[in-house]
């Protein structure tokens, strides 16, 4: 079983340890924050924004999925708290669409707007 989950850890992150900005989003949204740490080490692009999911950034990921420690991380290792995806939503909007009231205390206590309006209201 543990060799199992091991290889879906990797098959979910699609990356080795620390090689692209996609695996850092990867590791974001499933609350890796091993991983995060580790990728960001490397010098990746904490504000890089994947284009298959809508521009979205590993800190909008982190905040959506309730991951604290790593909106925590993502934002020391100098993510843009207020940077919009595609459909200009901040990581605090995203975070209180889901009612993450984890995430969006880490982001407000970081400086987050909460007043930043979405592209389509």
């Amino acid at each position: 079983m543990e060799g199992m989950l091991t290889v879906s850890v990797f098959m979910i992150l699609g990356a080795v340890r620390g090689d692209s900005e996609l695996g850092l989003w990867k590791a974001a949204r499933i609350g890796d924050l091993a991983n995060v740490n580790s990728t960001l080490s490397t010098g990746v692009n904490p504000n890089w924004r994947n284009g298959d999911n809508h521009g979205e950034t590993a800190l909008h990921a982190a905040a959506a999925y309730n991951h604290p420690k790593v909106v925590s991380a993502l934002l020391q290792a100098g993510a843009d708290k207020d940077l919009r995806d595609d459909f200009g939503m901040t990581p605090i909007r995203v975070a209180s669409t889901f009612g993450q009231t984890e995430a969006i205390t880490v982001l407000i206590d970081h400086g987050a707007d909460v007043d930043i309006p979405a592209y389509y209201g």
